[in-house]
């Protein structure tokens, strides 16, 4: 089983125990009612949850869980991460990837099939993802566009790439 963070738990709303969050993807397909969730707490500890109801609000969701019942039991779970199982996730569309798909993936030149690093992270700016990219204990922001990504091919673990001399360059140069 491979736990996926999808959401943070911003703070309780209401008296009835629910609870703000943010997703942590811009499709909030994960977090469904009758669905298991993990909830990891500041300190590393874990305890399983099922989520009774979810509903868009204009910042987030609002989330219930079973076993919390009023405003003091959401209370405990504020900054909380929640997490789901990769495998409950919904099948995504054509070029629509899931952030921890990318992680871990080489990145490389599709011209002259040149090493690039490794994605470490992906982060969102609004207007388009970034993939934090390590060479060589240095890191370079990769924009998740068109422009620079020619193709995923998550069963080899590879982001070819082109154009990005010029970022790799700068991210290596000696400082």
């Amino acid at each position: 089983m491979t736990l996926i963070k999808v959401a943070q738990v911003l703070r309780p709303h209401g008296i009835r125990g629910e609870l703000r969050v943010r997703p942590l993807a811009a499709d909030s397909q994960a977090l469904q009612a009758g669905q298991p969730v993990l909830v990891r707490q500041r300190d590393g500890s874990e305890r399983s949850h099922q989520i009774t109801s979810v509903r868009p609000v204009t910042d987030g969701l609002l989330v219930q869980l079973a076993g919390v019942a009023d405003r003091n039991g959401a209370e405990t779970l504020r900054g909380v991460e929640l997490l789901v199982d990769s495998a409950v996730l919904p099948a995504l569309d054509g070029d629509v990837y899931y952030a921890f798909q990318l992680v871990g993936c080489r990145v490389v030149d599709a011209g002259d099939g040149r090493d690039c690093g490794q994605v470490h992270a992906v982060l969102d700016n609004s207007a388009h993802d970034l993939l934090q990219v390590r060479l060589d204990h240095r890191e370079w922001l990769l924009p998740f566009v068109e422009r620079y990504v020619r193709d995923v091919d998550l069963g080899h673990g590879v982001v070819h790439v082109v154009g990005v001399a010029d970022l790799v360059a700068l991210a290596t140069a000696a400082r």
